[in-house]
């Protein structure tokens, strides 16, 4: 039981270094799919603390040092050969216990609130989370992501989000850097909405210390005082 919702596992399948599990939540069956990215790994012993009452605590790490893309592209292949819509989490992005609000969103592709090391020019710590530019995608503040609430947005990181299936089904799951900005792109060309769900917020785990919230504006020193 998670925060009074009833979960039945259904089914365990190892795939290399990542684990994904299938959950059912009422009528509604996702496929849960834990990357864990080249260097990440210090982050998993947390990451199996503060999910084991959601995930369990049954899973393996094996052939470590795969890119993320790809352990993305298998996930996203797995949820499409099964039917199912994927939820997505980067191993030292720590979701909260709410996590499942994600799956309530109508949106084709929708992330958790989390934060980054970005680089656009200017290096800042901000959301992994992007509105349009002229040229592109430019950071969202902070401070539109303190509230509680449902944001459209051009795109989100994939360390914790959930994606449909008729999303997948649609667009094929790209290589590279970056590839979870460049699906969100995609996917909105063909019509599909994405969003970030700023009442989801997770911590990001770094060897220099948590990213969690509340935090300063983008751009200015990285503290716990808002």
């Amino acid at each position: 039981m998670h925060r009074q919702l009833l979960i039945k596992l259904c089914a365990i399948m190892l795939i290399r270094n990542s684990w994904l599990r299938t959950q059912m939540e009422e009528k509604l069956q996702v496929l849960v799919g834990v990357v864990v990215p080249p260097g990440k790994e210090f982050a998993l012993p947390a990451f199996r603390q503060a999910t084991r009452s959601l995930l369990g605590d049954g899973f393996t790490v094996k052939k470590p040092g795969m890119p993320i893309e790809q352990q993305r592209k298998i996930m996203v292949d797995e949820a499409v050969k099964r039917k199912m819509g994927l939820l997505l989490l980067d191993c030292d992005i720590i979701p909260p216990e709410n996590v499942l609000d994600l799956l309530r969103v109508k949106a084709a592709i929708v992330g958790g609130a989390y934060l980054g090391w970005q680089d656009m020019g200017q290096a800042k710590i901000a959301p992994c989370a992007y509105a349009e530019a002229d040229k592109g995608i430019a950071f969202i503040p902070v401070d539109y992501l303190i509230k509680g609430q449902v944001l459209p947005v051009a795109a989100v990181g994939f360390g914790c989000a959930y994606l449909s299936l008729e999303v997948m089904k649609k667009i094929p799951y790209p290589s590279g850097v970056n590839e979870d900005v460049e699906f969100c792109r995609l996917a909105r060309e063909k019509g599909f909405v994405v969003g970030v769900h700023s009442g989801v917020k997770c911590v990001r785990k770094t060897p220099n210390g948590d990213l969690s919230w509340p935090v300063a504006r983008a751009g200015l020193r990285f503290t716990t005082d808002v």
